[in-house]
């Protein structure tokens, strides 16, 4: 079977993508209280004005959770590996059809 370029990009970047995504989804409907209620701290000299947290008597609450704290809770770190594994076994098929599109490589 032969594919196209962003076919092949698009099947390599695809699990990625809806790996954060599944992710996101599991973290708000499983883990709501361990992605958005818990003590955030910036560190000395940073300002508290930013966009996603607001302070509320000195308590600050965040509105968006980061995806590093998303991809560190256990369900949503079994979805993520599992979506770059499968995203990693992909990327040498790209390369090689990227190789042979542009004559760089001789196969």
């Amino acid at each position: 079977m032969d594919f196209s370029f962003p076919s092949y990009l698009l099947l390599a970047l695809g699990p990625p993508i809806i790996g954060l995504a599944t992710a996101f989804a599991i973290g708000i409907v499983w883990d709501r209280a361990e992605l958005f209620n818990y003590r955030w701290e910036c560190g000395v000299g940073c300002r508290l004005d930013v966009v996603l947290i607001f302070s509320l008597d000195f308590q600050m609450v965040t509105l968006l959770p980061s995806i590093s704290r998303v991809i560190n809770l256990s369900k949503e770190r079994l979805v993520w590996n599992v979506a770059v594994l499968l995203h990693s076994s992909l990327r040498p098929l790209v390369l090689t059809h990227h190789c042979e599109l542009d004559c760089l490589c001789t196969l």
